[in-house]
Order: structure tokens, then sequence, then C-alpha cells
């Protein structure tokens, strides 16, 4: 893809690799994370992606940048103001702040409270013709004719801005101020009835009356189907009071139906989150890479008693270095397989035999592992096995014994350590709960003896 191009080109343009080009113990951080990769391919990808990430924030912010730059240009031309709209009729007043820039170029801010416009007389009486118009195009509704008016009408209480009106029927319980057919009303042969609405735009009125045969409401489709639901799910709550729930009904007057919860609107909301997370995460990268080789140096170090003694155990057996290696490594393969665990030291141990299989020297291959775990145990272990792999140490098994059981001791002394850190980060909340008991206790003693 283009993408991926230009984030290598930038990767390897003579810029980046000046003043970005990681020189610290990122590369041997990421070596160590991943055994038996080259630096410099880790580095391109871990900075590739970085950039990638980048490329992506930067597009998206120039966009924003975009949009705000046009909505300046926008509000610019707003700001200079030499007329200022006051509110509509009905409205009510309004208050701006202003500021004004005299001749020497000094600015005072300005308080303006603009009350709400009010129409002339002539206005008024226009306004109230243009009303009526609208009112008497918009009454019928759906409905074809005055004279058979099954499905609501349209009452407008404002159809235009400053003109409210009042709308009331000679016979309410059949037709409401509302313009609604009461549900009740079933008389097939029809009621007339008179509809008044009193329009007024400021000190002006004016009277607006209309005759309609109404007869009992014609019930659309959607209607006629929402009002048996209703009634059908009604029912079925009704019956089911006392259980933990009901079933709901697979048919309405003998059609199939299927009930779906509506979704909700968390949309925007999410996407929202997820743009953050991801900024937090491009952030956050190299504080990961660091986290996790602190994580790599704890397994290690509880790795190792085990696998001295696992070593000593197999060496003692008669096992050159190279077999016991190749047993260590084929016995955590298996596990590996089976179990799906990962496990830095036995890795690295792994990397090891099969450098030696490959023909590299057992005394090159120990010292490279301890290298390659980079702690000073291994270092030392790494050590021990080179030196008797070149000068035959007949003290190994010796020398291996004592740094087991060395190990095993420095394991007990972390572990007696951190119980204690864990100790102390408990000693606040154990603090906070005793507070919060003796509260408990001692309040009703005081509420009482107030009272």
């Amino acid at each position: 893809m283009k993408f991926d191009r230009l984030v290598e080109w930038i990767y390897r343009s003579r810029f980046y690799q000046t003043f970005f080009k990681d020189r610290g113990l990122l590369g041997e951080q990421l070596m160590l994370l991943h055994p038996g990769k080259k630096k410099e391919q880790l580095l391109e990808q871990y900075h590739c992606k970085k950039i990638r990430e980048f490329l992506i924030c930067c597009l998206v912010c120039l966009l924003l940048a975009v949009c705000g730059v046009v909505w300046g240009l926008y509000q610019r031309q707003q700001l200079e103001v030499s007329f200022v709209e006051r509110p509509s009729y009905h409205q009510g007043d309004r208050q701006e702040t202003l500021e004004a820039v005299r001749q020497d170029g000094t600015k005072e801010t300005v308080s303006l409270q603009l009350s709400e416009r009010v129409y002339t007389a002539a206005e008024a009486k226009e306004r109230l013709k243009e009303a009526m118009d609208l009112l008497d195009k918009a009454f019928l509704g759906e409905n074809s004719s005055p004279h058979r008016v099954d499905l609501p009408l349209v009452f407008e209480t404002e159809p235009l801005e400053g003109v409210v009106v009042q709308w009331m029927t000679d016979q309410p319980d059949v037709l409401n101020s509302a313009g609604q057919i009461a549900d009740s009303f079933a008389e097939e042969a029809g009621e007339l009835v008179q509809v008044r609405a009193v329009i007024a735009c400021q000190q002006e009125e004016a009277v607006y009356t209309r005759e309609v045969m109404v007869y009992p409401l014609r019930k659309t489709d959607g209607e006629a189907f929402r009002r048996k639901t209703d009634h059908a799910l009604e029912k079925a709550d009704q019956e089911s009071l006392q259980e933990e729930g009901f079933s709901l009904p697979e048919q309405i007057d003998g059609e199939n139906v299927t009930f779906r919860k509506r979704a909700g609107k968390e949309f925007w909301f999410l996407s929202l989150l997820l743009f953050l997370a991801g900024i937090l995460l491009y952030i956050c990268r190299d504080e990961r890479i660091t986290g996790e080789t602190e994580k790599r140096r704890a397994q290690l170090l509880a790795d190792y008693p085990g696998l001295v003694s696992k070593l000593t155990v197999l060496m003692r057996a008669g096992l050159t270095v190279q077999t016991a290696f190749g047993r260590i490594a084929m016995d955590y393969r298996r596990r590996k397989e089976q179990e799906g665990i990962y496990r830095y030291a036995y890795e690295d141990l792994t990397l090891s035999y099969y450098e030696m299989v490959n023909g590299i020297s057992e005394g090159r291959a120990c010292e490279q592992y301890g290298k390659r775990c980079g702690l000073l145990p291994y270092m030392r272990l790494g050590g021990l096995l080179a030196q008797n792999s070149r000068k035959g140490n007949h003290k190994l098994l010796e020398s291996l014994g004592q740094e087991s059981r060395e190990a095993f001791e420095e394991q007990k002394r972390r572990a007696r350590k951190t119980g204690e850190e864990a100790g102390t980060r408990m000693l606040l909340p154990m603090l906070l709960m005793l507070v919060v008991t003796i509260v408990i206790i001692l309040y009703p003693a005081f509420a009482a003896f107030q009272l």
C-alpha cells in the first residue's frame, strides 16, 4: 500500500534517522523480549508502527484543523457587527455583550439589552391574515373533506413567528382542542362539530371558525396494529403478575410477530473513546515496552532456581552441556505446545541449543545465553558452563549445586520482600477500614449522648 511505503520512506529518511532513531536501551529491550531476532529488524518494525499511528493521528488532527480554520473564517466575518437583530415576538429580551473599539485602539466591553420585536398595527393585521391562510390550508390534515372527518385535524398553535393560536370546540368529548377524535366516539352517523380558533398577534386578534362532520376515528394499519399489540402485551402482563416474567406473543391478530430491543445511541460516544484510546496507546507504547522488560526480568529471576536445578540433575546423570540443554529445550517445547506457556529463560536456552547443533561451540553458546538473558545470575551460569567446556572443570557439579542452593535462598528473600511490600500496600486500606469501623461504633453513642 502507498501508506506503508510512505511510512517506510519516513523511517529511512536522513532526518528521521538523525533526530528520532533510538540511541538508548530500546533496541536492547526489544531484543530481550524477542530472542533470536535482529536488533535492526525489531527497531524498524517498532518505529514503523509508531510512525503509522502518528500519521493517522496527524491526518485526523489536520482534518479538524481545516474545519477549525473554515469555522474561524466564518466567525471572523461575523465578529464586526453594525446591525443587531432583536429577538422576535414572544422570544423574550436578550442580553448581548459587545466590545467597542475606539479610534486609538482601546477596547471597552459594553452590555446591550435587546427587547423583543414589536409589530406595528398594520404588520400585526397582515400577519394575522397570513396565519389564517396557513391554518386554513393545514386544517383538514389527511382528511379529504370537512363533510367527513375521521382522522385527526391539524390545530397549529404558532403558524407564524409572533402569532399564537388558541383552539376550542363546542363538543370536546368528540373532538378535543388538539384536533384529536375521541377513541370512545362511535356514532356511525357522525356528529357536527364547530371549531373556533382565536388568533392573536400582540394586541390584534382575529377569529377563525369551521364546521366539520366528525365520524368515528379511522385507524391506519400501523395504528391498529400498535393498538392490538399494546392490548396483547398488557393482557399478557396482567395474567403473569406473580411470575418472574412472561413470554411475548408470537402472533397478533393472526399475524406472525417477532420482537426486538431497540439499539441504543452509544455509537458516537464509543467512537470517541476508541479514538482517545488510540492516542493513549501511541503515547504509552514506550512505557509498555519498559513494563514488559520488567516483567521479563521478574520471570527470569523466578525461573532461575528451577533451571539450575534441572541442569544439575541432568549433568550429574552424566549428560553433556549440549545434551542437557537439548533435553530441557525439548521438554519446554512440549509444555509450550500443550499449555501455551512462554518463558524467556527457556526460549533463550532453546536458541542456544540450536546454536550448538548448528556448529557453535558449547562455551560460546553458553556465554551468549548468559548475555542474552542480561541478568547477573544467568551470566554467572553461562560462565560456569563455558569454563567447563573449555577447561574441563571437574568441580562444575559442585559449583552448580552451590549455585542452585544460593538461587533458592535468593528466591526466598525475594518472596519475603514481596510479601512485606504487599503488606505495606495493604496498610492504608486496613487503616481506612479501621476508621470506618470506629465511626460506625462510636456514632450511635455520640448520637444517644446528644439526645
